[in-house]
């Protein structure tokens, strides 16, 4: 025997499907602020509403941060330092993990 059920509209269902569309913008709102801050020129920036689009859309800011990314082939800063901070975080960490667990 199968069981039909009924899909109708309910008022708690709409309420849930609400707030969750809610959640959603909210949560994405950061992102696309971002995007488009990265999208827009210097004096856009400055005139000062993030949520506008830009005047004139420009690609410089992509171009040179993906064209002077550190791939770790070559890369201009000291790695010592950074396998320093690793370590030394990554040890601190495991004892106060550690000491938690007592």
């Amino acid at each position: 025997m199968s069981v039909v059920k009924n899909h109708s509209f309910s008022w708690g269902r709409g309420f849930i499907y609400f707030v969750l569309l809610l959640m959603v913008v909210f949560y994405l709102l950061p992102l696309v602020v971002m995007i488009l801050t990265s999208l827009k020129s210097m004096d856009d920036i400055r005139a000062g509403n993030l949520m506008t689009l830009p005047q004139e859309w420009l690609l410089d800011a992509w171009q040179k941060a993906w064209g002077s990314a550190c791939t770790g082939v070559k890369c201009e800063f000291n790695h010592h330092s950074r396998c320093f901070n690793f370590y030394f975080f990554g040890f601190a960490k495991r004892v106060c993990l550690n000491q938690m667990a007592v």
